[in-house]
Parts: structure tokens; sequence; C-alpha cells
């Protein structure tokens, strides 16, 4: 039974319970976000922390509190219940294993990474245990959490590489980058050729950040085709794009393209950061399509460091039949760029951006960036720079540099 002070203070927990797993969710949007920066992230994990501590209030009570949203299948659910959980020291560390154990596949996506960010010196050995288990998504999540926690070696995951459930393949390739040694080429093209769309994006960026030749040629060709991932592809070519391959982004941004419609040309752009792009982008910004205009804009900024955001905000919307008035109501709205503002702009910064090959907010990225990243970038800017520095070796840090929490 709930003690008569914890009953007290019950509101005050059901707000710090419903809170975490918000804040969760947003934090996982924000680690791959072009809108946030890693500063961000940071205030995201200071807040998940704080409200991690005020259910602390309710002690020996916590497992009762919490409980129903450890057996969630709701990822950011069942992360807040263990996150808080492995706090408390063995007792809750186990509460969490045996969750671990029992989860379906949503419960185990969020209690491994509350193991990986939590207080897990009470799993750790049991983690190592579980990602030898002949169950594939249990081993996965535990090798999840031991690759992106601070503290433990990330186990080999290449037998997980070739199971049937391509959600298994999909998070075990994520994992083959805080490995330290490559996958054998024959493995690399298996998983380049593996007929799941989202296994072959991650064996590519795992391709890309072995310096693996095959990452440029898989996205060379599928950012050619006419599928509807071809925009993405067009923007991996973008990052690890050499000299020779300018020309043919700046093509395959055009709109009449399957990988440039919409908002995925301007985002290619973006991506590539060279001086061509630019006037692309200016063009871009008068497209009767908002979002692609939206993007140019957002592109423009990302390779100037000149934010050419207009007063007017548009509704976007979807094709097809017009929505319903309580529809309309939550449609998603962008900023429209104000072009004549960036040409003005362009024609004082041209002579300056045009002595260099790739830009990322104004700052000349085209010898890479080793060191510590500029604090104006956004999340997936960072990401595209580090996969690009790993891809040409000029950068040979950790895997885990942008996703873990701030010590």
């Amino acid at each position: 039974m709930i003690s008569p002070k914890v009953v007290l203070l019950r509101d005050v927990l059901e707000e710090h319970l419903e809170e975490l797993p918000f804040l969760w969710q947003l934090r996982r949007d924000a680690v791959r976000s072009p809108e946030r920066t890693r500063s961000d992230v940071d205030r995201l994990d200071e807040r998940v922390r704080a409200h991690a501590d005020g259910l602390l209030v309710a002690r020996g009570e916590l497992g009762e509190v919490v409980g129903p949203l450890l057996m969630s299948d709701d990822p950011p659910a069942a992360f807040a219940a263990a996150f808080v959980l492995l706090r408390t020291g063995e007792e809750g560390a186990r509460a969490v294993l045996d969750a671990l154990r029992a989860a379906g596949p949503g419960g185990r996506e969020g209690l491994a990474e509350a193991l990986a960010f939590g207080e897990t010196r009470y799993a750790r050995e049991e983690l190592a245990s579980l990602a030898g288990s002949d169950d594939p998504s249990l081993a996965v999540a535990a090798a999840t959490a031991l690759a992106l926690g601070r503290g433990a070696a990330a186990p080999d995951v290449t037998r997980l590489l070739g199971e049937s459930d391509p959600a298994v393949r999909a998070a075990a390739w994520r994992l083959v980058p805080f490995q330290a040694r490559a996958p054998r080429p024959e493995l690399l093209r298996k998983g380049l050729d593996d007929p799941d769309p989202g296994v072959v994006r991650e064996a590519a960026e795992a391709a890309a950040w072995f310096r693996s030749p095959l990452a440029l040629e898989a996205s060379r060709e599928r950012s050619a085709g006419t599928g509807e991932g071809a925009g993405e592809w067009l923007r991996l070519l973008a990052v690890l794009a050499e000299e020779g391959d300018v020309p043919g982004v700046l093509a395959g941004s055009a709109k009449g393209t399957a990988a440039g419609r919409g908002a995925s040309g301007p985002r290619a752009l973006g991506a590539l950061g060279h001086p061509r792009a630019v006037e692309l982008l200016i063009e871009a910004m008068g497209d009767e399509d908002p979002a692609r205009a939206a993007a140019a804009g957002a592109a423009f900024r990302k390779v100037t460091g000149f934010d050419a955001s207009g007063e007017s905000r548009v509704a976007l919307r979807p094709d097809g039949p017009p929505p319903d008035d309580f529809d309309e109501e939550f449609l998603d709205e962008v900023t429209l760029p104000d072009a004549p503002q960036a040409r003005a702009f362009w024609a004082s910064a041209r002579g300056k951006l045009a002595g260099g090959k790739r830009w990322c907010y104004g700052v000349d990225v085209g010898a890479g960036v080793p060191a510590a990243l500029p604090a104006a970038f956004d999340m997936e800017s960072c990401f595209e720079v580090r996969l690009r520095g790993r891809f040409t070796g000029t950068f040979t840090g950790d895997a885990g540099e942008l996703l873990r929490m701030a010590p």
C-alpha cells in the first residue's frame, strides 16, 4: 500500500510521470532534428533528470507508482519507468531487467534506451549475458543498451545481421558503427541488397562509417531511381559526395525528379553545402509548394548561416480531398522564406563562400571538423558532418558522441 506521505504527493508524482515520457519523446526526435541543436538536447536531458529526481520522493513505493508504465509497449513510457527505477539501486535494476525479458518490441526499445542512458552498474553483467540470447529481439535490445551506454564494450552483433525479422536486422546494422572493426565486404553487400529498405539504409550508413566505397556506390544508384526513398538516398549522396558527384546532386535535386520532388531536393542541397547549390535554393524559395519553399529557406540557412525567414506562415495541405474543419485546425504550418532578403545576403556573401566547396552555417567544413562541432549546427547537420568525417577519414571519434546524454 502506498504510504500517506506519498498519497499527499500523488498529484506531484503524476505530473512528473506524465512529463517524463513526453520529454523523452521530444529528446528522441531532437537527436536527428534539422532544427534542434546540441544545447537543446542537453536542456531536454536536464529536464528528464529533474523529473526523474522528483519521482524518487516515492522511495519504497516507487515500484507501485511507475510499475504500470514499466510494462508498457510504448517506448517513451517504458523508458520513463525504467530510467527512474535504475536510480534506486540493485532491486530497481533487477525489475528493469525482468521487464526487458518479458516486454514486446516497443517496450524493449524504451527499456533498452533507459539501460543505455540510465544508471546501469547493477545491470551490465546481465546485459552482456542477454546480448548472447537465443531471442534475437532480446539480444539486440541488450546490445543496444551496452553500445550506447558508458563504460561497457559494444558486443559483436554480426550474428544478428542475418536474422529473419527486419526490425532486428535494422537495429543490428545501426549498432555496427559501434564495433571496433568493419564488417566483411560480403556482409556489407548483403546488407545493401536486403529486401527491406530500412535495413539497406542502416547498412549504407554503417558502410560509410567504415569508409567503404559501397556506401557511395549505393547512394549514386538508388538516388537515381524512382522509388519513394530516392530523396533520402540523394541526401546521403550529398553528404558523402566527391567533387565529381556535385553535378549529379544538383541535377537530382530538381523538382521534376523522383529524388528531388517536394522538400527532398532542397534538403539534399543543404546537405551538400556547395556554393553552386545556393542559387538553386533561392529559386526554390518561390516555389508554389510551401513545403519545398520552406525547405529551401531552411537549407539556405544551413549552408550560409543566414536566416531568411519571412513573416508568412502557411498550412501544409495533404494531397487528396480537403480536410474537414477539425483536421484543418491541426495542419502543420511552415514559415515561408523571404527570397529577396536571401538574394541580398548572397550578393554580399558569395565572394567568401565561393572559395570553399562545402559549407554548414557559414563554416567551411570541406576539410572536416575533427574537433568539437560548432554550437550553431543543428543535430541533423552534426550527424551529417560526423558521417562524412568518418567516410573521408578526417574524424576518428565515437559513434555515440551525439546520442549519449551529457554526464
